[in-house]
């Protein structure tokens, strides 16, 4: 009895220790200053969206626009930072947006390399060598820190979903998804897919350690509850994403396809577009963590 007392202990200090609000902070800050050094007021597809958003809130400002007036699909951040642009601005908004995505971002990367490294600062070192990299260029014309966007929000969901399900809190971590798919169908999605894919490899392979909660820490109503919030979250994502593809005539479609994959997103999809030097950086960060992985004592356990 005293074993799982002392079990429960350590899983309630170590829910304490995984948002570190001075560390959160410090997070933060790094996070706003550099996105505001990299990725001066407008940032890259800020007045695209910035401008989407206050169509969303406001129909009737530039109505005849067929940009504003196309399909909106990323309804929960048009929401958020659509009435500060009605209300502000688009410069504001923006500064909104960013302190709000990168607060956000600051907890689940807190909480999330926490969980990794078991080390206070952590947090703030890995953070220091991401924005290094970045600094150096990005692979495939991704990024994660620069202006704002859904992304910011749904990677910021995934990283403490990612946490949660570190410490078998799998419910909560269902929470987290469907905030991410709520901010960003994509990311969110693939998520979704990735960490059901890994439990469902962890569920029927070998098992260590305490498997008595069987990947639940909450009480069945918790569960439920915290399952309900998660699919009307993932459903205010998915189902504007999802009314793209029905309706559409097939040859728009395929145009449509066409000019995503190799047009618009060919820096994101199509390896040919991607520079020399980026293979070069990360060709170099994946020799450097094969050899770190092959020599460092490390073990990342779930706690």
């Amino acid at each position: 009895m005293s074993e799982r007392a002392d079990q429960r202990n350590d899983q309630r200090e170590t829910a304490e220790r995984l948002v570190d609000w001075p560390i959160t902070a410090v997070v933060w800050a790094l996070c706003l200053g550099y996105s505001f050094h990299q990725a001066p007021l407008p940032g890259v597809n800020e007045p695209h969206y910035l401008s989407m958003a206050r169509s969303f809130v406001d129909p009737g400002w530039c109505a005849r626009d067929p940009f504003l007036q196309s399909h909106p699909v990323h309804w929960a951040f048009f929401t958020l930072v659509g009435w500060p642009t009605y209300w502000w601005g688009f410069e504001i908004a923006a500064i909104c947006g960013r302190v709000l995505g990168y607060g956000s971002l600051a907890v689940g990367w807190t909480a999330l390399v926490r969980q990794l490294t078991g080390s206070t600062l952590g947090p703030i070192w890995v953070l220091a060598g991401t924005l290094t990299g970045m600094t150096l260029g990005n692979f495939s014309g991704e990024w994660l820190i620069g202006g704002i966007e859904g992304k910011v929000f749904a990677y910021a969901a995934v990283f403490g979903a990612m946490a949660c399900l570190m410490r078998r809190e799998t419910a909560l971590a269902a929470l987290w998804t469907g905030i991410a798919i709520a901010f960003h169908p994509v990311v969110g999605l693939w998520h979704l897919l990735a960490a059901g894919g890994t439990l469902a490899l962890m569920r029927f392979g070998p098992r260590e350690g305490n498997e008595e909660s069987g990947g639940f820490n909450q009480r069945p109503r918790t569960r439920f509850l915290y399952g309900g919030i998660a699919l009307v979250f993932g459903l205010v994502g998915f189902l504007p994403a999802a009314a793209l593809l029905v309706s559409v005539p097939e040859e728009v479609a395929y145009r449509g396809t066409e000019i995503q994959v190799y047009q618009r997103l060919a820096h994101h999809l199509n390896p040919l577009k991607f520079s020399v030097d980026a293979y070069r950086w990360y060709g170099g960060l994946t020799a450097a963590a094969c050899v770190l992985s092959m020599t460092s004592s490390l073990k990342v356990r779930p706690v």
